[in-house]
């Protein structure tokens, strides 16, 4: 991704070298909701994976800054303003990160990266 897009609050829930959990704060005041869509915003998808990137990329700093692939990506469930997601990382072996978000309303997407 060429530009970095602006990650939201986020409280780690877990912590150790194969996994990270996050609880994220997705207010309305969000940039990324403006014109997707005006009477009913959404968060674009392509926000998500940056977020997923950025995160992995924080918490895993021993990846590269590049992602050299994006599989199984799956987009469930919007995210609306103001809500409360779980973002899920996963380390799985030595280049890859599977990521989830999720909340009380199910699964809003899940995707692999490779680094």
């Amino acid at each position: 991704m060429n530009k970095e897009i602006k990650i939201p609050e986020s409280q780690v829930v877990t912590e150790n070298q194969q996994e990270v959990v996050l609880q994220l704060s997705i207010t309305a005041d969000v940039m990324y909701f403006q014109g997707h869509f005006p009477n009913a915003p959404v968060l674009p998808g392509v926000v998500l994976l940056d977020w997923a990137v950025q995160f992995a990329q924080r918490y895993f700093p021993f990846f590269s800054a590049h992602v050299m692939e994006v599989q199984a990506l799956k987009f469930q469930k919007v995210i609306h303003p103001n809500s409360q997601v779980i973002l899920n990382l996963n380390k799985s072996g030595d280049n890859k990160v599977v990521f989830r978000y999720h909340s009380c309303e199910g699964l809003h997407g899940a995707g692999r990266l490779l680094f």
